[in-house]
């Protein structure tokens, strides 16, 4: 019941929520004091009789204010003239105080309240309100204003959430919201209906621990003062429970004002909530004017239902410990001067109780005062829902964002449930300042909201759409973009059920820093390792002084995140707990430099397929908030699919072609039909060229793979070239490559992101080799890490971290004197520090390896990961992506080995590329690739070989199991490239058919370009091709091409599968641990002094492994160091089986194009001089060395030039 007793200036209103409140429970009353009139008031005071039944021990107030005794029943509680002050034309203050039921109140007792309004010590209002206590009150309501401030002649938007709390239904459900004076109606959401005065839902059944949400919208009246009141007292929602009649009330006060340049938001996720879930809430508070302002003081009140331990940030007081009524406070110390543009973010989280019904409904509030004044009012609702089944989550892709701006949207839904969710519907409304321009799938614009029907999503699902918004161009910066409840609507077991998200984006103009996070892999699988990478670029022009970055710890993660970048608290970081970076770990960020920080934990055993996992995290340039990044993984045991997108430079140079790996692959026992893969090209790039039968349209390649098999994986490849325009600094993103299929009748989908930063003449060059690819279940991948300088200065290298990953033996083997190699679990790093790392001379190259096995069992389809990250006097200078593919049945094998490296500007280089079958089956249709390395112009090829566009192509027709071939190609590279320059074959393959299904094989390959060429190194094995069990035999040749003497030589070759493990090598070599990636290596004091010219022989000699397949390939590769420093490597392939004969002249052929049928191919007799028609000279042997020229040919030798005493020389070496 309300009753004024008078009304004039100053106004006051209240409100009093929750009515009716339980036992126990708290109340808190505002008041809102108000001076329309053109003149200032009197000093204020006001009196609040404190009624009977309201506990004496107040919780929390606002606004100062005592009781003249113990707030017993009576007295009087006193904000005084020296609390309240006066009011200024169209000024207003929001006083409060809460307290909580007496545990002794009798079930519906009436609590009086008696508020009066004095200025100059007169009386000027009296407000009486009573609220009624109950014990069995089932039903929740709260009423709340989108805008605390209205503007006169605009619109003021309330959300009104109501909630069934007990096991039984409520029957014959009204809800009923009044129209406040000096509005009218305007609209009102569901089945909403004006009737005399009153917005009326006839909402029939309610059902038992249920929840929902309307809106109402009313037009204000222009003629309205500023200063004036927008009231609604006592909304109302009634129902029958067991016949007997319930209701619960809610008011809602607002007040007239025409320019509020302090910019008040909220955001709360998730809505619903789970019992012992994590809530996050985001209070932003923005500066649109033109002048600073001075923040006092921010309240944030504690609720009800919910653990009174929160977690906050930003200097937060009364936090750890905060029950319903008090207020968490934030002071002008923590806050400070907010400049123009600019805003403050701060967050509060803890989680809802254990035991709290569905349907309950927590209210939010929080204030916010400048230089003492209250400035604005946030609030919002969540109910709880402990089976809810959906998940819904909102991230915009920049905050801040520019005006005139495209602003991507990323939604993420799922259905965590046991059932089918029928009928969805998804709809986002429309943020005020921006005008849609796009919508993924089916999605379309319905007046402001953007709606797609989704229809059913499967039990344990979940789906991906994006939304593309221009923001207004008039826009002042600070101003902030509210997403108000997104909601995705479905009926689970015949109830309909709900989920709602919040987003809040700021706008701001010229914001020089760029900040972006991956998120990979999307879906991820219980126990599964997800990465999370952060990236700061500083696209401006002057010094950035980074000082915090807060990542929000989730529930249903590991808490023992690991984090790079010295971070602190990421070991056992609970959900709504903050990993934290200072300002002394991130310091300075120089103009078109770049931080990139990881973080990655795993989600727990057990969690629901359909879940949505969302991430955000915060970050601050001079103590003020600078930006926001927000992703999420979706939760999924069995999509099957895998997606891995990996940029070739990162960074990338303005004007540069960048070319954009997707590998893919089917981990599934089941088909993939309907299969189709899309990328968008990130913005400020152009669309050159896609792989395969890949379309460009709309800023999207979009590939139709039909059908991928159980364990089939595969690999399409974008170029883009980037804008010759952008800053150094700037990022581009892809959010999000997919690939989409049905397994199993159900719709799968999986995203891969990718951010890459923008810079002009990057000295470093930092790429990454990964061999072989598909990798087998226990067998080595060898990866190899390069490193190196085409600047004019030294480069100080801090630090190299390689991130370990799943599905692969934790125990890795390395080069170069990295920690954490050993027991490195998936998230993992392995480090190498500056002390092993030092500086790196101009011209000069670092070269480490890394190298494991997959895990037994690890399906086929999988796509491993891998990436590594380089560092310069603490600053990140590059990253590097790459990935093998699990395949225990692929029967191809690929090496690509280049002849020389490093190799000369100007010169030729020659690669070979050794293939086998070692399936049990003929392989058909069969065809070798080879892309030409960057750099460098095509010369020639072997064997048919057909060059288009960059690619050299061999259609082999079939390949026996057991046989195989090599082939090769010679390329001349650029004369203008500067040393230290790298040559990369990013995908050499070879693809056929076997058994009915397409299989393929990848291997790549880097070269440093450097001048002058201090060494030269070979390796020679024979025979060639070698068969099981039999001997193989190499010989490695080093010879000084320096003036002067070489003392502290040391050699490393890594001891492949496939070998028996016990090598036997001259000149001192040992093998510690010849296993699986172990290394086999001479030292210093090994190798002896080799003098100018000088030559050195070394061989080694080792059986291949008994059970080895024919049509094997096994890999060598041999690195030189020069005290310590990296100097050549060299490479070579050896086939097991016999080589095929493609050109039926009875001998089996590694190259093809014989026409004298002598086994030498006519490429190498015309090479050297020989007669390509005169089958005689394959027996020659014109250097007297024992060797026929078609040996010669064989060991790949000079036929010209003797081989005695040195033995064996490959052409490369003696030329």
């Amino acid at each position: 019941m309300v009753s004024a007793v008078t009304q004039a200036t100053p106004q006051m209103a209240v409100e009093i929520n929750p009515n009716p409140p339980a036992i126990g429970e708290m109340v808190d009353v505002q008041i809102l004091l108000s001076n329309s009139d053109n003149t200032v008031t009197g000093n204020l005071s006001v009196e609040l009789v404190w009624p009977q039944y309201l506990h004496g021990n107040i919780r929390g107030q606002i606004g100062g204010g005592a009781c003249y005794g113990s707030c017993s029943t009576g007295e009087v509680f006193l904000w005084d003239t020296s609390d309240l002050g006066s009011l200024a034309s169209g000024q207003s203050k929001l006083i409060a105080v809460n307290s909580a039921i007496s545990n002794n109140t009798p079930d519906g007792s009436n609590l009086d309240f008696i508020i009066r309004l004095y200025e100059n010590g007169y009386l000027r209002q009296t407000i009486n309100k009573t609220i009624t206590t109950s014990t069995t009150g089932e039903l929740d309501l709260t009423i709340q204003s989108r805008s605390n401030f209205v503007q006169a002649g605009g619109q003021v938007i309330y959300d009104v959430v109501y909630g069934n709390h007990s096991a039984t239904p409520a029957q014959n459900t009204l809800l009923s919201v009044p129209v406040p004076p000096g509005t009218t109606y305007a609209s009102a959401t569901g089945n909403g209906v004006l009737n005399n005065g009153v917005v009326e839902w006839n909402l029939n059944t309610l059902p038992d621990y249920s929840h929902g949400r309307q809106q109402v919208t009313f037009d204000v009246n222009a003629g309205l003062n500023e200063g004036d009141f927008i009231n609604i007292e006592s909304a109302e929602i009634s129902a029958d429970y067991n016949f007997v009649n319930q209701s619960a009330f809610a008011d809602a006060i607002g007040v007239i004002k025409a320019h509020e340049t302090l910019k008040f938001s909220v955001e709360v996720n998730p809505n619903p909530i789970e019992s012992g879930e994590t809530f996050d809430i985001q209070l932003k508070i923005s500066n649109t004017g033109s002048v600073n302002e001075d923040l006092s003081g921010l309240t944030f009140q504690c609720v009800d239902y919910v653990r009174e331990y929160y977690k906050t940030t930003g200097g937060a007081t009364n936090y750890n410990g905060c029950y319903g009524g008090e207020f968490i406070t934030w002071s002008d110390t923590a806050l400070g001067v907010l400049p123009p543009g600019e805003t403050v973010v701060v967050s509060v989280n803890s989680y809802v109780n254990q035991g709290t019904n569905s349907g309950q409904v927590i209210p939010f509030e929080a204030l916010v005062f400048v230089d003492g004044y209250w400035r604005g009012r946030v609030s919002h609702s969540i109910a709880v829902d402990n089976d809810s089944g959906l998940d819904l989550t909102v991230s915009p892709q920049n905050n801040p964002v520019a005006q005139n701006n495209q602003l991507i949207y990323n939604l993420s839904y799922g259905n965590h449930s046991t059932a089918q969710a029928t009928n969805a519907v998804l709809s986002f409304p429309l943020p005020e300042g921006a005008i849609f321009v796009s919508a993924s799938g089916n999605g379309s614009l319905n007046g402001d909201v953007v709606e797609w029907t989704i229809g059913t999503i499967a039990a344990n699902s979940h789906g991906f759409h994006q939304l593309t918004l221009l923001v207004d161009g008039g826009l002042t910066d600070g101003t902030p973009l509210l997403v108000e409840s997104a909601v995705l609507q479905a009926t689970i077991n015949y109830l309909p059920q709900e989920a709602q998200a919040t987003a809040v984006t700021h706008v701001k103009t010229n914001e020089p820093l760029r900040f972006e996070m991956e998120v990979n892999p999307n879906p991820v699988e219980p126990t599964e390792t997800f990465d999370i990478q952060l990236k700061i670029t500083n696209t401006g022009v002057v010094n950035e002084d980074l000082s915090g970055l807060k990542f929000q710890c989730v529930d249903y993660v590991r808490i023992y995140y690991k984090a790079t970048g010295g971070a602190t608290n990421y070991s056992g970081c609970d959900a709504g707990e903050f990993i934290d970076w200072s300002d002394a770990v991130l310091g300075i960020l120089p103009p078109g430099e770049s931080h990139v920080i990881s973080v990655n934990s795993y989600v727990n055993q057990g969690v629901a397929s359909g879940r949505v996992i969302p991430f955000e995290v915060m970050m601050y340039a001079g103590g003020l908030w600078r930006g926001s990044v927000y992703d999420n993984v979706v939760v999924d045991a069995d999509s099957g699919l895998d997606l891995a997108v990996y940029p070739q430079s990162d960074p990338v140079a303005q004007g540069a072609q960048l070319l954009y790996k997707l590998n893919y692959g089917n981990h599934s026992n089941l088909q993939a039909n309907n299969t189709h893969l899309t990328f968008p090209i990130p913005e400020d790039t152009t669309f050159v060229s896609a792989s395969g039968n890949g379309v460009f349209n709309n800023g999207v390649v979009f590939w139709n793979l039909a059908e991928l098999a159980t364990g089939q994986f595969g690999q399409e490849q974008v170029i883009v070239a980037v804008d010759n325009g952008l800053a150094d600094g700037e990022t581009l993103v892809v959010n999000a490559a997919a690939l989409k299929a049905s397994i199993n009748y159900l719709t799968e989908t999986v995203q891969a992101t990718a951010v890459s930063q923008v810079k002009m003449n990057e000295p470093l060059q930092f790429e990454m080799e990964v061999n072989p690819n598909p990798v087998e279940p226990s067998e080595t991948f060898d990866i190899q890490l390069k490193i190196t300088n085409t600047g004019m200065v030294n480069e100080d290298l801090s630090d190299l971290l390689f991130q370990c990953v799943d599905y692969v033996r934790m125990y890795y083997k390395t080069t170069g004197g990295a920690t954490n190699y050993s027991g490195c679990s998936g998230g993992e790093f392995i480090a190498w520090s500056d002390a092993n790392l030092g500086l790196l001379p101009p011209g000069e190259s670092m070269v480490l390896s890394v190298n494991s096995y997959a895990g037994q069992g690890v399906a086929s389809g999988r796509v491993i990961p891998f990436e590594a990250m380089v560092y310069v006097d603490g600053l990140w200078r590059g990253g590097v992506y790459s990935n093998t593919t699990v395949d225990a049945d692929s029967g191809l094998d690929l090496a690509i080995d280049p002849q020389m490296d490093p190799v000369m500007p100007g010169a030729q280089l020659t690669y070979h590329l050794t293939y086998g079958n070692h399936s049990g089956f003929q392989a058909i249709n069969a065809s070798l690739v080879f892309s030409v390395p960057q750099g460098t112009s095509f010369v020639s090829a072997s064997g048919g070989g057909i060059e288009n566009n960059g690619t050299v192509t061999w259609q082999l027709s079939q390949i026996n199991s057991g046989q195989g071939g090599r082939e090769q190609v010679v390329v001349e590279v650029d004369s203008a490239l500067p040393q230290g320059a790298l040559l990369t074959v990013e995908n050499g393959f070879i693809q056929a058919d076997i058994d009915g299904l397409s299989q393929s094989s990848h291997a790549m390959s880097s070269s440093e370009v450097n001048l002058p060429v201090d060494f030269a190194l070979d390796i020679m094995a024979w025979p060639v091709p070698v068969d099981t069990n039999d001997q193989l035999n190499m010989l490695i040749d080093i010879k000084n091409l320096q003036t002067v003497n070489s003392d502290n030589l040391s050699l490393r070759l890594m001891w492949p599968d496939y070998m028996d493990q016990y090598p036997v090598a001259t000149n001192g070599g040992s093998c510690s641990d010849c296993g699986i990636g172990g290394y086999l290596s001479w030292d210093e004091n090994d190798l002896s002094l080799l003098p100018p010219q000088g030559i050195l022989n070394i061989s080694v000699v080792e059986d291949v492994d008994y059970y080895t397949q024919r049509g094997r390939v096994i890999p060598f590769e041999i690195e030189l160091f020069e005290g310590g420093i990296y100097r050549r490597s060299i490479s070579d392939s050896v086939l097991v089986g016999d080589f095929t004969d493609f050109d039926n002249d009875g001998i089996a052929d590694p190259f093809d194009e014989d026409d004298d049928d002598d086994g030498m191919p006519d490429w190498w007799e015309n090479y050297y001089g020989l007669n390509p028609y005169n089958p005689a000279d394959a027996h020659q042997d014109p250097d007297n060395d024992n060797f026929t020229n078609l040996q010669e040919y064989l060991n790949g030798t000079h036929p010209f030039i003797s081989d005695i005493p040195d033995l064996i020389f490959e052409d490369g070496f003696e030329s």
